[in-house]
């Protein structure tokens, strides 16, 4: 498994060989668990949340392409209010064009 930060408030989570159904039960427990956590400074009690974009394919692609699907489901999660999954398996990205002509709009974000 590969964790790393993408910059600023934004990472990327590599989990080579576990299914579908494990990738989307793991994002949604990383988002339930950050929401369930708080954090006591003086006398203020502070709640955070995370919002998921997450992306699984059983074979790999382009980093900057999946780098950028993966951003815009993150989009579409913040979009529906935060602390949300919004989670594309390789049926639904089926339906997305995976090509490269989209690749430069990932530079511009």
């Amino acid at each position: 498994d590969t964790f790393v930060r993408l910059g600023g408030d934004e990472f990327a989570i590599v989990l080579p060989d576990i299914n579908e159904a494990e990738a989307e039960a793991i994002a949604e427990r990383c988002r339930a668990v950050v929401a369930e956590t708080s954090f006591e400074v003086g006398e203020e009690t502070i709640r955070t949340s995370i919002s998921v974009g997450a992306l699984w394919l059983r074979e790999p692609a382009r980093i900057d392409l999946m780098l950028l699907h993966a951003d815009e489901a993150l989009y579409s999660a913040k979009a529906k209010g935060r602390n949300v999954v919004e989670f594309i398996g390789e049926f639904a990205l089926s339906k997305l064009a995976l090509t490269a002509d989209r690749a430069p709009a990932l530079a511009q974000a």
